[in-house]
């Protein structure tokens, strides 16, 4: 009988040491797969070390995207200070009233404001002024007018080469009515080739522009 309990407590302690047995075995793959892990990630830097001992990157390089500032954004205008400029001069003697030249600026289309008149701005082509260049700068009643500038401020302006067509004409119908002296904006009499390079310079401010874009 005691040789069958000592068999029995025999067989216990035989399964008792093989389930520690698989324990260890188990704890042990663990941690070599742990290690092993380590030395692949070691080896892979290794692998971006040059001889000198400094890192090597193997990534492409990518260019920094950059938010570009409001600033950058604001192009300054060429045009800024630049007009287009035809220039009326009156003869001593024949020099037009207020009353005569306003009724011939309303029969073209033209408005009075704050004592200088300027055409309307309709369908994208821009307004132009008409200014008296004497002193204070704005027509009077009670003066008559000797010089006249008929001008247009060309900063952020399309189709120019249309407005100018209107200024040009208008200038050669108070040049007419009025017995005045149509000028360039050097006071040089107005010519064919003259007003062929005004059309020059409009027509390619409005394609640098973009004016014909559509």
């Amino acid at each position: 009988m005691n040789s069958v309990y000592g068999y029995i407590f025999l067989l216990i302690g035989i399964a008792i040491l093989i389930v520690g047995i698989l324990f260890l075995v188990s704890r042990s793959q663990n941690s070599n797969g742990i290690k092993f892990s380590k030395i692949l990630n070691k080896n892979t830097n290794s692998n971006n070390l040059n001889g000198s001992g400094e890192e090597i990157d193997n990534e492409e390089e990518i260019n920094e995207i950059r938010v570009p500032r409001q600033a950058e954004f604001d192009i300054p205008d060429e045009n800024e200070d630049n007009f287009m400029i035809l220039y009326l001069q009156s003869k001593i003697d024949a020099r037009p009233n207020f009353e005569s030249l306003k009724s011939k600026m309303f029969a073209n289309g033209l408005t009075l404001k704050d004592g200088y008149f300027e055409s309307s701005s309709k369908n994208k082509i821009p307004g132009f002024k008409v200014i008296n260049m004497e002193e204070p700068g704005i027509f009077d009643e009670k003066k008559d007018i000797s010089l006249i500038a008929i001008g247009l401020h060309l900063k952020g302006q399309k189709d120019i080469a249309k407005t100018f067509d209107h200024m040009i004409d208008l200038g050669k119908n108070l040049e007419k009515s009025f017995d005045m002296k149509l000028l360039d904006e050097s006071f040089n009499k107005i010519t064919d080739q003259t007003i062929g390079n005004y059309k020059e310079n409009a027509t390619a401010i409005d394609l640098k522009s973009g004016s014909y874009a559509n």
